[in-house]
């Protein structure tokens, strides 16, 4: 295969990142309306979502590595059954909630609606987490390394959080869900054509060393995925009550959330491993309370800002949300490329993303039920510091003093809370309390 080639396959994974992000968003908006335009749609979505991509990922690296051909061919096959699925799906959900008609108790009802909804949606996801370390394989024989890949398909994704802001409006949910997975099916084809052009000399296999990885590294990941996502769920809930409907902040989330990973992983090679490593895990907990302690004030912005249109209101408060977000996913997205290889990356991802699923549900269904978005919030961004530490080599005194700084830091935000109903509401309910 000629070697200009893998510039090919990188920009087809940008696509692939593109498209999977598409469908997070559009089955969110789907779930909104089966449980309404409550955080339960997101924190389903999300936790499903990373749970297949971490069961896959971990499926995907126990097979030995084959042929270029042949991981080309499984990659096509993949995106093209995952469209299939897509195309299906309506009257997937339709069936599944046809099973729980009879049930008159609300809480069970919405119990096992919550359950059949994570199990559609963790279905394809675990086809995606599949094709991570497939790629990964693929890469590596046409000399692409891991930051490219893992930063570009996030860039991607990055993009697919947006289509759907163009295409609901526009052509609806129904026609938006068939033009994202028309877009899944011919990315397949192209892959199946690059597959027949590909050399069907088998991979080299790697080292059982290669896949010889400290636990405890595994999973200090493993929790920075949790708190990234303890994070991203709160940072809807949070913004969704000041801003637009749930759907549309969680794609602004996203998109900004890819874009930092999605940078910071391609940067990171230019980075000092040792020093950013120290660094990292004190700027983003430090920038992630930094955000929390200026979150009123973000409100009152978002009250008084009058908006001229759709794209107007979104363009602005994406801008904002931004500001308060990126530095934290920035340094995340730097992360993977340090700590990983293109031999060890499939498995510290799929550790992030089962640590991720569980972040996502302890978001949803237990942390903010009882301390709060902002107790949440806050204890992510500790979270954070705690798993993230586990690379740094600064000196004790120099963590504990890092440790200091982000507790009075945390004093000075909980002091802040989050604004009052009344603040939150001031313009549509002057008399609110509560």
């Amino acid at each position: 295969m000629h070697a200009s080639h893998h510039r090919i396959l990188i920009w087809l994974y940008a696509l692939s990142g593109l498209i999977a992000l598409s469908y997070e968003i559009l089955w969110t908006r789907m779930l909104s309306l089966l449980f309404g335009t409550s955080i339960v749609g997101v924190v389903v979505t999300v936790a499903a979502f990373m749970l297949g991509l971490g069961l896959g990922s971990t499926l995907g690296q126990r097979h030995a590595p084959s042929s270029l051909r042949r991981e080309l061919i499984i990659l096509g096959m993949i995106e093209i059954s995952v469209a299939l699925y897509a195309f299906a799906l309506p009257n997937i959900m339709h069936l599944v909630q046809s099973f729980w008609l009879h049930v008159d108790d609300l809480q069970r009802w919405q119990t096992w609606q919550v359950f059949g909804a994570f199990l559609v949606l963790s279905i394809p996801a675990t086809a995606l987490g599949f094709a991570f370390p497939r790629m990964l394989r693929a890469g590596r024989a046409m000399h692409c390394s891991l930051a490219q890949l893992y930063g570009m398909n996030t860039l991607g994704g990055a993009l697919g959080a947006l289509l759907p802001l163009i295409l609901l409006p526009n052509i609806g949910w129904s026609h938006a869900l068939h033009a994202v997975a028309s877009m899944g099916i011919a990315l397949g084809m192209i892959l199946l054509v690059l597959a027949s052009r590909a050399s069907p000399a088998s991979i080299a296999k790697q080292s059982k060393q290669a896949f010889q990885h400290n636990i405890p590294a595994l999973l200090a990941y493993a929790g920075m995925g949790a708190a990234a996502l303890m994070l991203e769920i709160a940072w809807t809930r949070a913004y969704g009550m000041i801003l637009l409907r749930t759907e549309y902040v969680l794609a602004i989330i996203l998109c900004v959330f890819l874009c930092g990973i999605g940078i910071g992983s391609i940067v990171a090679k230019h980075l000092p491993r040792a020093k950013t490593l120290t660094v990292a895990p004190i700027l983003a907990a430090a920038t992630a309370l930094l955000a929390l302690t200026l979150f009123p004030y973000l409100n009152d912005w978002a009250q008084a800002y009058d908006a001229s249109s759709l794209w107007s209101a979104l363009s602005m408060q994406g801008l904002m949300v931004a500001l308060c977000t990126l530095p934290v996913t920035l340094v995340l997205g730097a992360w993977l490329p340090l700590i990983a290889n293109e031999h060890s990356g499939a498995r510290f991802y799929a550790a992030n993303s089962l640590g991720a699923c569980i972040g996502a549900l302890l978001a949803g269904f237990v942390l903010m039920p009882h301390l709060g978005t902002g107790g949440t919030w806050a204890l992510a961004s500790l979270l954070l510091f705690g798993c993230g530490m586990y690379w740094s080599q600064a000196r004790q005194y120099w963590r504990i003093l890092a440790a200091s700084g982000l507790v009075l830091l945390l004093w000075a935000t909980w002091m802040h809370q989050l604004p009052t109903a009344s603040r939150l509401l001031v313009h549509e309910f002057p008399q609110a309390h509560d």
